[in-house]
């Protein structure tokens, strides 16, 4: 057979025919080579059809890869557990398309040979098969990772949330050693950071070294942020600290007299005590007009 193929194609030499009688010779059959023609001429058509396949995907593209950093930079902004969480759900999320991801390539092969055999039946065919199969083995896969979700977020070993809180003593460290019972529960940690004073569970929340503070109502911190330049704001109402005038040493406060009485030295918090002694009798506060 081998010769025979030989003889048949042994005339084809540079595009051209030699019948087997007419053959040239052995000389000019080893210097002749199929030539082909250069250009660097763009074929506008063929250019054509690639970009209008090509700009379409690169914008679709895009607009996914747009939307996915938009939604990371807003995810960046809620803290770390977030940030982990959101990087748990994409790996799981990752997992569940990999059947629709595997099926997508098996569907490219088949379906472009059909269409390029012309056989438009087969090309419809297969694609519904196919595409069937996808929706199949991506339900199932789904379904598995939904029920054993606990299981693989476990793999994970995430820690849960901590949450520090600076507070005054009493009542509002005694308030938050109740939440801390109760946040341990969702797998949250409350760490309490106690301090005697008004200025500092500001300043750490100021400066970041503490999550939040619990001691304060609005008019104070309103107050501190106008005196210090900070830029605290009122996460929630709370409860209403009352203020209390207290005899000291006596049994009573019949028993005062010519007294010496503290009162905090905050703008908002001495206002508050001299009015209480005002309406206590105990002082007589005049306007200032501005």
């Amino acid at each position: 057979m081998y010769d025979a193929l030989e003889h048949f194609f042994e005339g084809k030499i540079s595009g051209k025919f030699y019948p087997s009688d007419c053959r040239p010779a052995d000389s000019e059959v080893e210097d002749a080579v199929l030539t082909v023609p250069k250009t660097l001429r763009l074929d506008g058509g063929m250019a054509k059809r690639i970009l209008g396949i090509g700009i379409p995907s690169a914008f679709e593209n895009s607009l996914f890869e747009a939307g996915r950093i938009l939604v990371v930079s807003m995810i960046s902004t809620f803290g770390t557990v977030q940030i982990a969480a959101n990087a748990v759900a994409n790996n799981l999320d990752g997992m569940g398309v990999i059947p629709g991801k595997a099926i997508s390539l098996a569907m490219i092969t088949v379906v472009g040979r059909c269409i390029g055999a012309g056989d438009h039946e087969q090309t419809v065919y297969y694609t519904r098969k196919l595409m069937l199969w996808a929706y199949i083995t991506m339900g199932l896969s789904n379904g598995a990772i939904l029920l054993f979700l606990r299981q693989l977020v476990g793999i994970y070993a995430l820690s849960g949330e901590t949450i520090s809180v600076a507070a005054s003593p009493t009542p509002h460290a005694e308030i938050l050693e109740v939440v801390k019972e109760i946040l341990a529960e969702k797998n949250i940690t409350l760490d309490i950071q106690v301090y005697n004073d008004y200025v500092v569970p500001n300043t750490v929340v100021e400066d970041g070294t503490v999550d939040a503070n619990y001691f304060q109502h609005i008019p104070y911190l309103e107050s501190f942020n106008e005196e210090k330049g900070t830029h605290l704001v009122n996460a929630g109402g709370i409860h209403y600290e009352p203020f209390g005038l207290y005899p000291g040493t006596e049994t009573s406060l019949d028993n005062i007299d010519n007294a010496t009485i503290a009162v905090p030295n905050d703008t908002t918090n001495e206002a508050r005590a001299l009015l209480l002694l005002q309406d206590n009798g105990y002082i007589t506060l005049t306007r200032i007009s501005a």
